[in-house]
């Protein structure tokens, strides 16, 4: 089983409508769509960590304990919030997917997301706290460590908008629509999160 939901995740990444249809007939384990909605939820708070300074403000114990504190309930959060809208949306705009497959892929989509925490890991054993500060001395003071730095970001962009490419087609393919429409229903969805968080709450979140 293991095996085969690692050879499904790899794939996800350049067939993702086909991924999502072999993970529909697997019945794919609790346990593995807890991991992605986890890992989601701290690589999330790690972005917005990062995206405010969150570092100028906490030390780094207590930084870590937060990321992973809230990183594990928005993990969740997000997911039924996003099953929620690709879901009403999705009908709104003739889709035909059940509840259970918006959820599932929905899930599925936090795939990238793995590698975005791998890539988290490595920035932060490699750049440490200044991840999270306005300021970074000690990247700023060395050319090759800046290189790395700039390499590492670009990565991470690829990979988020990567992460959207394959929302599109996924939440297409659960409501059997293009995924011109899956792409519509995405981003208005994440625009109204966004607008919804800065309106209510004056957070303004980075949509990745």
């Amino acid at each position: 089983m293991l095996k085969n939901l690692l050879r499904h995740c790899l794939r996800y990444v350049i067939a993702p409508r086909k991924s999502l249809r072999s993970f529909y007939e697997m019945c794919l384990p609790w346990y593995f769509l807890v991991i992605l909605i986890v890992l989601y939820g701290i690589s999330f708070t790690l972005d917005q960590a990062s995206f405010h300074d969150y570092g100028d403000y906490f030390g780094m114990g207590t930084l870590i304990i937060l990321i992973i504190g809230v990183g594990v309930g928005v993990g969740p959060l997000l997911w039924l919030t996003y099953s929620a809208l690709f879901y009403g949306l999705g009908r709104v705009f003739g889709g035909k997917g059940t509840w259970e497959k918006v959820q599932i892929a929905v899930a599925v989509s936090f795939i990238p997301y793995v590698f975005k925490f791998v890539l988290w890991c490595a920035q932060w054993g490699l750049f440490k706290e200044e991840m999270f500060t306005n300021e970074m001395p000690h990247v700023d003071s060395n050319l090759y460590t800046l290189v790395v730095y700039f390499l590492t970001v670009l990565i991470d962009l690829v990979t988020a908008v990567w992460f959207y490419i394959l929302s599109f087609r996924v939440v297409g393919e659960a409501h059997q629509l293009s995924s011109w429409l899956g792409m519509v229903v995405v981003l208005c969805s994440v625009g109204l999160v966004w607008l919804v968080s800065k309106m209510l709450f004056n957070i303004v979140l980075l949509p990745v």
